[in-house]
């Protein structure tokens, strides 16, 4: 009788489960790389463009309220504040 291990369901088996694994590893290593940079993102925005964006906000309101700028310039940076705290919220949600 011949050796199960070479009969072709068996090998046929054999393959489809190394793909499967090789799928797997694959989707795994996607899914590693992402969550890497989605923290990347994230640590970006709180660590450096929603700082720069508050200082700027201060800045511009300080200069608002002694006359040295518009309305619009400081409207402008807090939309801009809004949007960097929005996104980085919804990275925070990914």
């Amino acid at each position: 009788m011949s050796d199960r291990a070479s009969s072709p369901p068996t090998r046929g088996f054999d393959a489809r489960r190394g793909a499967l694994e090789t799928e797997f590893a694959t989707q795994i290593a996607d899914l590693a790389y992402a969550a890497q940079q989605e923290s990347t993102t994230l640590t970006l925005y709180r660590d450096r463009l929603i700082p720069q964006s508050e200082t700027a906000v201060e800045s511009l309101l300080s200069a608002y309220t002694t006359g040295q700028t518009d309305f619009f310039a400081l409207l402008d940076a807090e939309r801009t504040l809004f949007a960097l705290r929005t996104e980085a919220e919804a990275a925070a949600a990914r």
